[in-house]
């Protein structure tokens, strides 16, 4: 015991890099213990389950031991490209997440911009904990409020076009109009929620530079654009990569909700895809296959938008 603590209280030069580690975890003890909670959490839901990712490669029965599993290699990739519905779903992915990349990303950084211009401090809250309240409704509850609103029988929008002369139609089952529908709802529910961060790194802003652009003759939209925006560029990049990651995934519990059979054409996603075609059949390892493949296209954009990021000369997340 003795020489343990001798070696602990050697000089710092002479420690080895296993007396080290100790040394720092005895020092911050307990922030590591609020740690561990969530190191756990990590490790057990996110890294645990990359061992299952071989039930993509085998023909994985419920009934079966997982080890006793046949080994079937790329079988179920290729069914998964060569079956009927698949490239449709990818492709209505990668056109409904970049609707919402374009329409959606910029309005929370628009929204962050007018909250942090308002002198009221009370209608500054009042705003702000309306426009997060969408956040916290269940897209099953909203998935209700749009249906009853574009009924033909009493729905407030056929009501409208009734008003300008227009026939009532079925709006949610209208190819043309769905896809406006899910990125609009979708901007209306997370848009408030996503001003936090954008409002927690503005707050960051030294005020002195303000007020020496004031006195320098600049307006409130100068200072947005010449010192607010670039205060926060970092963090936007941070985001936009990560929202990039997040291409291949087009938002599955919104539109299983919204879904029909008239617009299935221009609706079907890979996540609503797999979970008929896979899931509800009980095709667990082709489910996989479609799971392990979405997250290969995710972790590509990711890492060339951060490449992208890099040589602009911002702030990546790799």
């Amino acid at each position: 015991m003795r020489t343990k603590t001798t070696a602990l209280r050697r000089p710092l030069a002479e420690m080895t890099g296993r007396e080290l580690l100790l040394r720092e975890i005895r020092k911050n003890s307990s922030i590591y213990a609020f740690v561990l909670p969530g190191l756990a959490f990590v490790l057990l839901f996110n890294y645990y389950p990359l061992y299952f990712l071989q039930i993509a490669l085998r023909s994985y029965r419920p009934t079966r031991a997982f080890s006793l599993s046949e080994w079937v290699g790329l079988r179920y990739f290729e069914q998964l490209f060569t079956t009927a519905g698949f490239w449709r779903a990818f492709r209505n992915t990668l056109i409904i997440s970049s609707y919402r990349l374009v329409a959606g990303f910029p309005v929370p950084i628009v929204l962050s911009l007018l909250l942090n211009e308002m002198r009221s401090d009370s209608f500054k809250r009042a705003t702000q904990t309306i426009i997060y309240l969408p956040h916290f409704i269940s897209w099953v509850v909203i998935g209700s409020i749009l249906m009853n609103m574009t009924s033909i029988q009493g729905g407030l929008l056929n009501e409208i076009r009734e008003m300008f002369g227009l026939e009532p139609k079925l709006i949610l089952a209208d190819k043309s109009t769905f896809r406006s529908i899910l990125v609009l709802s979708g901007i209306w529910k997370e848009a408030g929620w996503g001003t936090i961060i954008y409002l927690a790194s503005i707050s960051r802003v030294n005020p002195e530079l303000y007020e020496s652009a004031t006195i320098d003759g600049a307006n409130r939209l100068q200072n947005v654009w010449y010192i607010t925006l670039p205060a926060i560029s970092d963090v936007v990049m941070v985001l936009l990569i990560l929202r990039i990651g997040s291409l291949i995934s087009a938002g599955f519990e919104q539109i299983l909700v919204l879904q029909n059979d008239y617009v299935m054409e221009v609706s079907d996603v890979l996540s609503t895809f797999v979970y008929r075609t896979g899931l509800l059949n009980n095709r667990y390892s082709y489910a996989a296959a479609a799971g392990l493949f979405r997250s290969v296209i995710s972790t590509v954009l990711v890492f060339s938008a951060n490449i992208v990021a890099r040589r602009l000369g911002k702030t990546g997340i790799i």
